[in-house]
């Protein structure tokens, strides 16, 4: 028996790195992981790694520096599995220019998946689900 057997996790940025072996020990922890990504060539290999093991792990392609992206997927996972116990909000993105070279678009893209998107997820139209599903 797992530490987060019946847990739904919802974690961002499974495509790669932290997010990407935080997913896999959130699973084998037994935890159901709704994983949320852009890149959808890695997230689908992830997918198809920890459903091999028998995992349960589900995958939902947004881009998290929009508002809508983020509701999308909170609502996705709220159809599919119900609740969510945790959400590990780890999706980033960062920019090799020279700092005083970066453009207002990068910054403002930098901002709204780094930042803003923890916001959105517990934005009025999903956090209330979200805080709902918390234990108290």
């Amino acid at each position: 028996m797992g530490k987060l057997d019946g847990k739904v996790a919802l974690i961002t940025g499974i495509g790669s790195g932290i997010g990407r072996a935080s997913a896999k020990l959130f699973a084998e922890a037994g935890a159901t992981v709704f994983g949320v990504d852009c890149n959808v060539e890695t997230s689908q290999e992830l997918a198809v790694e920890l459903q091999d093991k028998g995992l349960p792990f589900y995958f939902f392609a947004a881009d998290l520096s929009t508002q809508q992206a983020c509701i999308d997927a909170v609502a996705e996972c709220y159809k599919n599995h119900e609740k969510v116990d945790i959400l590990y909000n780890n999706a980033a993105i960062s920019s090799v220019e020279p700092f005083d070279q970066i453009s207002q678009a990068s910054l403002e893209r930098m901002l709204a998946t780094n930042f803003m998107s923890v916001f959105y997820l517990f934005d009025k139209n999903s956090g209330d689900r979200l805080n709902q599903s918390l234990p108290r």
